[in-house]
């Protein structure tokens, strides 16, 4: 029987390391050091390689309508290993239809990236590409259909042990129509 090739262990530049440090620090309440981030990552990664790998995980929250007739639906997050996508919708129903969003990455339990977006009958998507060092995603978000269907689509990667690990995901989150 043939052993399969044995991978050898990608590093990851000290350069990324202090990017996400200051990110974290930025994005976040708190004063982190380089040599803390690094091994909260691998720590968080250690558990990964532990685990049967479970892809995907969807929290879906339920809608609500505020008074002034906007649906609000989030956050909304997709957890993929160590990186986590977090949505917040505000859905004005009304004719023409419009969208707010706020969309957050979030990287070993701490926000590093945000963004809000605006969507319309005349842009009723758009993706979006963070990119950290560490962890990196193609995002496309959008209205789409008669339903009114957000759905949320694209491809997420972290850097892990032996090199990027990457998952598609493809959610219709909530239909507002």
């Amino acid at each position: 029987m043939t052993q399969a090739p044995v991978r050898p262990r990608v590093q990851v530049p000290d350069s990324a390391w202090e990017r996400l440090t200051n990110l974290v620090n930025q994005h976040n309440d708190v004063e982190v050091t380089v040599e803390q981030v690094r091994d909260q990552y691998l720590s968080h990664l250690q558990a990964l390689e532990e685990q049967p790998r479970l892809g995907v995980a969807v929290e879906k929250p339920k809608p609500r309508t505020l008074p002034d007739q906007r649906v609000h639906l989030g956050p909304w997050t997709l957890s993929i290993g160590i990186a986590e996508i977090s949505v917040e919708v505000w859905f004005r129903p009304e004719t023409p239809w419009s969208a707010d969003l706020k969309v957050a990455l979030s990287v070993i339990g701490y926000e590093v990236w945000d963004g809000t977006i605006n969507l319309s009958e005349d842009g009723a998507y758009t993706t979006i590409h963070p990119n950290i060092g560490v962890a990196k995603a193609d995002v496309t978000l959008g209205i789409f259909g008669s339903d009114y269907c957000f759905r949320v689509y694209g491809e997420a990667c972290y850097f892990a042990f032996f090199g990027w690990e990457c998952t598609g995901f493809d959610e219709t989150v909530y239909c507002f129509g």
